[in-house]
């Protein structure tokens, strides 16, 4: 079958104009470490921070009712980063490449992030509207372009495939050093953290390397974790930043 170009539209250069209608608010502070997919990890708490507007206290209105949201945001951090055709997703290995239309990696063409997020509620807070939701897979600071209702009848397909992506992830051992451990019961962040952690954030190419240390920031904290095998991480040591920076 052959294509008709005669009628295919060729618009003279057309220009867009995107702004931030608001940022995230996250415990996630690094590009490491953050989950790679929404949901993964849903004790993890972000907010969307809008601003306190006659335009913004309109546009919420009936949002609180949805269970769900679909947050469409900008992928920042990827200043420097050019698009690329093909890419290695770290469910295959980080080895195998496939076309970045195939997947949700932040190396595209309009670094555009998409992620179905539940929506805890909403809190009006002089002149800021924290929009809280939950599973939120976005770096603290990621300018948020729109907000959208999660709609049951219409997004959730069934019998519908992710091709590759559809094979199974494995979920890892966690465990924690004493003085981690300490630090875990001080400060109640145990379940966000091994949510993350059990996804295996280590990038695919290094994953063989046992006892090689690792650390990110989640929240207030710099967490080390070491590789004891290719399926157990064990969090050497939690940092809390305050502390790191009087150093």
């Amino acid at each position: 079958m052959s294509l008709d170009t005669s009628s295919t539209p060729s618009p003279e250069e057309p220009s867009f104009s995107i702004e931030a209608i608001g940022f995230i608010n996250s415990d996630l502070k690094e590009k490491f470490g953050t989950p790679r997919q929404p949901g993964l990890c849903p004790s993890v708490v972000s907010s969307i921070i809008l601003e306190n507007s006659a335009f913004n206290r309109e546009a919420i209105t009936g949002l609180e009712n949805c269970s769900h949201l679909w947050i469409l945001a900008w992928f920042h951090k990827n200043k420097d980063m050019k698009a690329r055709s093909l890419v290695r997703p770290p469910r295959l290995g980080g080895n195998t490449k496939v076309g970045v239309f195939s997947t949700r990696s932040p190396y595209r063409p309009n670094p555009i992030s998409i992620s179905a997020c539940s929506l805890k509620g909403i809190v009006i807070k002089k002149n800021k509207i924290h929009i809280e939701i939950n599973g939120c897979d976005l770096v603290h600071g990621t300018p948020v372009i729109d907000i959208k209702p999660y709609i049951p009848y219409a997004d959730a397909i069934d019998e519908s495939s992710a091709g590759w992506a559809d094979e199974d992830w494995p979920i890892l051992e966690v465990s924690y050093s004493a003085q981690a451990r300490a630090i875990l019961d001080k400060n109640q962040i145990e379940d966000g953290l091994t949510e993350i952690l059990c996804q295996d954030p280590r990038p695919a190419y290094q994953k063989k390397n046992e006892g090689k240390v690792y650390t990110f920031q989640f929240r207030d904290f710099d967490i080390s974790f070491e590789t004891i095998n290719e399926t157990h991480i064990r969090v050497a040591k939690i940092t809390p930043l305050k502390v790191k920076n009087e150093k």
